[in-house]
């Protein structure tokens, strides 16, 4: 990205969308500039003159992306993020690839089979008799758990050499709008048999406490 592009992407262009009320506005500028970020980045090609269907080139809009548009992204860049990160981590701890005996990833901003955690072994000449394994769609706390099954494979097997590496384009699951369009539907199963008291109760309570997944 170009230093004059990254002042584009910032509090005003997110605080600038349709939908976005003057509070929600104000909340998003002081969470920019609270949060002692100095550059942030993207995989989105945008902020380089480069349309990649998430965002309005005339209007700065975020456009509404399929699943499918979002994992296509995430397929051709993660694993970039991925190789670069567990680079840097094997050169930090200075040990080699081919000392590796397990390899953790986690990520929750896509998929794709073989996963991160294979092509990390293909790539970067990890041994193919590495074990792997990789926390899935977890959120931003995966971290953490691909941390700690890394601290129990150490702990069974004091010999092992872990390589934890977690990848994200977070670019990439952003919504367009206030709200968001995800719906939960709650319902109550009752068996085969009915007991009339048991159906009387459910009937009952639902037409006294009615509910809205939007609430008021």
């Amino acid at each position: 990205m170009h230093d004059e592009d990254v002042l584009v992407c910032d509090g005003d262009l997110f605080a600038a969308q349709p939908g976005i009320s003057r509070l929600t506005a104000r909340l998003i500028r002081a969470a920019f500039d609270r949060s002692a970020i100095d550059i942030r980045h993207t995989v989105l090609t945008d902020f380089d003159g480069v349309p990649s269907g998430f965002i309005n080139s005339e209007t700065s809009a975020f456009e509404r992306p399929t699943t499918a548009q979002r994992n296509a992204i995430y397929v051709e860049q993660a694993p970039k993020l991925f190789a670069q990160a567990a680079r840097g981590a094997l050169q930090a701890a200075g040990v080699v690839a081919s000392e590796i005996t397990h390899v953790v990833t986690a990520s929750c901003t896509g998929f794709f089979a073989p996963g991160p955690d294979f092509r990390l072994v293909r790539d970067l000449g990890i041994p193919s008799s590495a074990q792997r394994d990789h926390v899935g769609f977890l959120g931003c706390a995966a971290a953490f758990p691909a941390l700690r099954a890394a601290y129990r494979i150490c702990a069974a097997d004091p010999g092992a050499v872990v390589l934890v590496a977690c990848g994200d384009d977070n670019s990439v699951p952003g919504h367009a709008g206030a709200r968001g369009d995800h719906y939960v539907e709650l319902k109550v199963v009752l068996p085969q048999q009915q007991d009339p008291e048991l159906s009387r109760l459910v009937e009952e309570w639902s037409a006294k406490h009615p509910y809205t997944v939007r609430g008021a």
